[in-house]
């Protein structure tokens, strides 16, 4: 599992639109828009990573991958 911060979320967005850009990319376990954030969980790493560094170039959000808790 893959945990993704994704900021520069306009407040309108909800989270099945966050959800429909992500599945492009692989499936989503969870989305959680939190204000101008979203936090998204992808199943799979190597997918999210796709989703990360595309999603990062391509749109005006900004993509990052959160570092697990220990």
């Amino acid at each position: 599992m893959a945990l993704i911060f994704v900021g520069n979320v306009d407040r309108r967005t909800s989270e099945v639109d966050v959800r429909s850009v992500f599945e492009v990319y692989g499936p989503v376990a969870k989305v959680k828009v939190i204000s101008s954030f979203a936090i998204v969980e992808m199943m799979d790493d190597q997918q999210a990573q796709n989703a990360i560094s595309e999603l990062d170039k391509l749109s005006s959000w900004v993509v990052r991958t959160m570092a697990a808790a220990a």
